[in-house]
């Protein structure tokens, strides 16, 4: 048995699905750089092709440069976010949610894969795709 310390901001007693939501509400409503530091590990690997080199430092300065902290950001003020269902299994949980983005933008829909590990985020993929203006399937939507 390790006596080492676990992780700073580790939440051991969280389950995956506590983690992933608590720390897309810090980053998403709480537009907060905290939320790294309390929910994601230092050995983050990320997936996007949007985010520098893939990893929890990429992430950081992709928010920053995407003036995601920018608290009187016209931008980001008209952006409401909607978790539509959040699916957990052991380390695994993926949120599917919409992005409303302003009144003359396509809603976004979003789908993100999360793997938690002693606490912490270690990994994520996502998808991103906008909302068709003329959809084939006018029965449901993508949400």
């Amino acid at each position: 048995m390790s006596s080492q310390a676990p992780p700073s901001g580790a939440s051991k007693k969280l389950s995956p699905r506590d983690i992933v939501e608590a720390c897309n509400d810090l980053m998403i409503q709480g537009r907060s750089l905290e939320a790294l530091e309390r929910y994601i590990s230092p050995q983050f690997i990320e997936h996007s092709p949007r985010i520098p080199n893939g990893d929890r430092d990429g992430l950081r300065q992709f928010l920053k440069d995407d003036g995601w902290l920018e608290s009187d950001s016209p931008k980001l003020k008209q952006m409401q976010f909607y978790t539509d269902r959040v699916i957990a299994s052991g380390e695994f949980v993926v949120t599917h949610m919409h992005v409303v983005t302003g009144p003359s933008e396509p809603v976004l829909v979003l789908m993100d894969i999360f793997r938690v590990q002693n606490g912490l985020i270690v990994e994520h993929w996502d998808v991103v795709q906008p909302e068709p203006e003329q959809p084939a399937n006018t029965r449901y939507k993508m949400y």
